[in-house]
């Protein structure tokens, strides 16, 4: 959870009933989790050997990078 983003929603209630800060997409979980992993998948240089590894050939990763991103 990024705390800028709990602290900016702590209070709110969503549309959906839910409290903000409760919700991973709310409170930042899912942005966060998002960029921490496509700093991996850049650091680790994953999509330039993924057609070697089991399953890497079925990944799209340049649309992935567009989702994450």
């Amino acid at each position: 959870m990024l705390k800028e983003a709990f602290e900016r929603v702590k209070d709110q209630m969503g549309p959906c009933g839910i409290t903000c800060a409760t919700c991973k997409g709310g409170n930042g979980t899912i942005a966060g989790t998002a960029k921490k992993l496509q700093d991996l998948l850049q650091e680790s240089g994953i999509p330039s050997i993924a057609p070697t590894l089991p399953g890497g050939s079925e990944i799209d990763f340049d649309n992935l990078e567009r989702a994450l991103t």
